[in-house]
């Protein structure tokens, strides 16, 4: 199952919650043994600045069970999307094409 969010960033947050995905960048071991734990295929986030602010968008591929929040790493997530976060953005997909 594929699922995609937007979520609008907070105005003066635009650096930290950047700084927060790069971070993660060095961190692959630990997201990829969460992927594993959530039964993931795939994650990825994008970003978009659109009318002087910024927008994240999130693709989860797969069952996407809940984050154990006992790991710190999901804790530490959590924290930034709260304070980074204004708004979540409803996207649904009305078309999906997949060849195998």
């Amino acid at each position: 199952m594929k699922r995609l969010f937007c979520l609008k960033v907070k105005e003066g947050k635009e650096e930290r919650v950047l700084a927060w995905f790069n971070y993660l960048q060095t961190q692959q071991v630990a997201l990829l043994e969460t992927l594993k734990e959530e039964r993931l295929l795939r994650e990825e986030w994008w970003k978009e600045e659109r009318d002087g602010r910024l927008y994240l968008y999130a693709t989860l591929d797969g069952e996407a069970l809940p984050s154990n929040q006992n790991k710190e790493i999901n804790q530490q997530h959590q924290e930034v999307l709260k304070e980074c976060i204004e708004e979540k953005i409803r996207i649904e997909i009305i078309l999906n094409l997949d060849v195998t």
